[in-house]
């Protein structure tokens, strides 16, 4: 389902490589016209992570549901006429307070873009997905997690592996940084 940049971390990290990539346009690289929008930066790579601060409160990150909605809204530009709620893009996030946050500062817009868990989100695909974390502590971080038999934490894995096309993250680097190694591939030249 996803484009090769995409599929580089979990290939590594969980199936040893053997993931292939069945259709060419899982191998071209991505060039949007250029734009003096502030997360354009973000889509001119496959995959990508945004720092943001800790929030105090629990299962909430108002920084993070901000720019998520943010990353909605300019989704929806960069697609224009192309955009379908239902397909162009997708929000995971672990906590429904998140999800119920992320609503909230959506007021009443996109409703057909699903917000959800990634217990939910299984079995989906998205050309965009927007992962936002919303753990302020490596405490908080481990109650999410799901390690099975061989290492692996199958819910990260479904997480990053909704993508068709691009995926974005947000989280607290100093919480999450080390879990999600990233390798962050630039394909155009912007």
């Amino acid at each position: 389902r996803m484009h090769e940049d995409i599929a580089e971390f979990p290939n590594r990290q969980y199936y040893g490589g053997l993931l292939k990539t069945g259709a060419d346009v899982q191998k071209q690289p991505l060039c949007w016209p250029h734009s003096e929008h502030p997360l354009h930066h973000l889509f001119t790579r496959r995959v990508a992570f945004v720092p943001t601060r800790p929030d105090v409160r629990s299962k909430i990150n108002e920084e993070e549901a901000r720019l998520v909605v943010e990353l909605i809204r300019y989704v929806h530009q960069l697609y224009g006429d192309k955009f379908d709620p239902t397909q162009t893009v997708g929000v995971i996030t672990p906590f429904r307070a998140q999800i119920a946050q992320i609503r909230k500062l959506l007021n009443g817009a996109y409703t057909d873009v699903t917000v959800d868990t990634v217990e939910r989100f299984q079995g989906s695909e998205r050309d965009v997905i927007l992962v936002s974390f919303a753990v302020k502590s490596p405490l908080q971080l481990r109650a999410i997690q799901s390690i099975n038999a061989e290492g692996v934490d199958r819910k990260l894995n479904v997480a990053i592996t909704r993508a068709r096309e691009h995926l974005v993250m947000v989280g607290v680097e100093e919480v999450v940084g080390g879990m999600v190694d990233i390798a962050i591939t630039n394909n155009c030249d912007v």
